[in-house]
């Protein structure tokens, strides 16, 4: 278990607490505070692993950013644009 911020606790085994305060509720869980993510964008990543989805931001090619997910089985797909 691994736990990262004050206070935060990673109390369950394989679980990983990010954020002040923050507390695990269950064995393998990542579990993340009042906070958000940040992503740059990057060139679509090759599949990974069977069962398993990559989520990324990416430029359209026009200009806007996209968030997309690489899901192992297929293309990538898009699930939002920068209006």
């Amino acid at each position: 278990a691994t736990s990262l911020g004050s206070g935060a606790n990673a109390a369950h085994t394989q679980s990983v607490a990010l954020g002040m305060s923050t507390t695990t509720t269950a064995a393998s869980q990542v579990a993340i505070g009042t906070r958000h993510f940040e992503l740059v964008e990057i060139a679509a990543p090759v599949a990974g692993a069977t069962n398993s989805a990559r989520i990324y931001v990416e430029d359209n090619g026009a200009g806007k950013t996209r968030l997309m997910v690489q899901f192992a089985t297929g293309a990538p797909v898009q699930i939002a644009i920068e209006p």
